[in-house]
């Protein structure tokens, strides 16, 4: 197993933060914004998505191929 780490910058149209691997996958987003953001399936929306509070971590475990998309409020908020 590896562990990768990257910076995605979320913003009012949804940006994809993760796919799963063939065998699945554990994900987890820290938001380092002062904003809630919102995590879901593609099409999420701030209205439909699972909020993430700010300063907040989420787990997930995801299934081979599976998607999670984010998308907030504003522009320019920053998750690891």
């Amino acid at each position: 197993m590896s562990i990768n780490a990257s910076e995605k910058t979320v913003t009012t149209a949804e940006v994809l933060l993760a796919t799963g691997d063939a065998d699945g996958s554990s994900f987890a987003v820290n938001n380092t914004s002062a904003v809630t953001i919102y995590v879901g399936a593609t099409g999420v929306a701030t209205t439909t998505g699972f909020p993430v509070a700010a300063a907040a971590v989420l787990t997930i475990e995801l299934g081979p191929s599976e998607v999670v998309y984010a998308i907030a409020a504003t522009t320019g908020n920053a998750v690891r």
